[in-house]
């Protein structure tokens, strides 16, 4: 596993020099850097005894063309992700699953009021015991916002990709709303969150998030099967600044509406209909920089 993590990390890093490459290091504009790490306690359901998970994601991005006058921003980012599973089920083996994606997202005017972020991701969905071209993912989205006034701007919008599981489209839609110097209300479709400054360092917040997947899993004694992952995090957080721009935080909630399907050739083995996994709590911690 250490092994796979390390060539995670090693590409993204190689993807990230890419990137940056366009620009030289004066002229970069490193953003929304972010780290976090997640623990769902186990939880039984279809399948036999216990099944934990433990999830860490990383991501950032670097603007690679800004024009100002003609209102067009193009960034290029990379963002990895390692999904470990344990299952006390002895049909299944544990397994570490991989994301390596290169997100890039353009942004411009549709109108003089109306900025759009259309974004692509490109990347390899997979356990890396053997590539294939069932590895290959493509998911993305496009995204329109509206300024109503100087406090509210409405979003709407439409993504493509796994984060409910199934590969669907799905709205990107509703609000961004600072309904008073300490609230800010980013009641966004499918990753809602409202925080509460309490001070300049600190903030509360309570949010919402999918947590869909899927992947191609290679095995040494049978067909490579398909795994998904569905579900939906609600949780309750805090966010400290230790440094400029910096900021650690935490979140503990409820995960419900999960399930976890196994395919060969479309042909589901386990996981057929249903919640399959029990509702969990889970935790996590991470940082941003932004």
């Amino acid at each position: 596993m250490m092994k796979k993590i390390f060539m995670t990390c090693t590409a993204m890093t190689v993807l990230l020099a890419v990137a940056a490459g366009a620009q030289t290091a004066d002229e970069l504009q490193w953003e929304d850097v972010d780290v976090a790490y997640t623990y769902t306690a186990p939880s039984e359901g279809k399948y036999k005894d216990d099944v934990d998970q433990s999830e860490v994601k990383l991501g950032s991005k670097v603007r690679v063309l800004n024009m100002d006058e003609a209102g067009f921003d193009l960034s290029v980012g990379v963002f990895g992700q390692v999904n470990y599973w344990s299952f006390d089920d002895s049909r299944l083996d544990d397994l570490d699953l991989y994301k390596v994606e290169i997100p890039v997202a353009a942004k411009f005017q549709a109108t003089d009021e109306i900025p759009v972020t259309a974004t692509l991701r490109p990347g390899v969905h997979s356990d890396f015991d053997a590539l294939s071209g069932d590895d290959l993912w493509l998911s993305g989205s496009v995204v329109g916002e509206y300024l109503y006034q100087e406090d509210l701007t409405f979003v709407l919008g439409l993504g493509v990709g796994e984060d409910f599981g199934d590969v669907q489209a799905f709205p990107i839609v509703g609000a961004r709303w600072q309904a008073t110097d300490a609230i800010m209300a980013n009641l966004v479709f499918p990753r809602p969150k409202v925080t509460y400054t309490v001070s300049e360092d600190l903030k509360l917040f309570v949010a919402g998030e999918p947590t869909g997947g899927q992947w191609n899993v290679s095995h040494q004694t049978r067909t490579d099967y398909d795994l998904e992952q569905e579900g939906y995090r609600v949780g309750l957080g805090g966010e400290y600044r230790v440094m400029d721009g910096g900021w650690l935080y935490a979140m503990a909630g409820h995960e419900g509406n999960r399930k976890l399907q196994i395919a060969v050739d479309d042909d589901t083995v386990l996981g057929a209909g249903g919640e399959d996994l029990d509702d969990a709590i889970f935790v996590q911690i991470g940082f941003r920089m932004n």
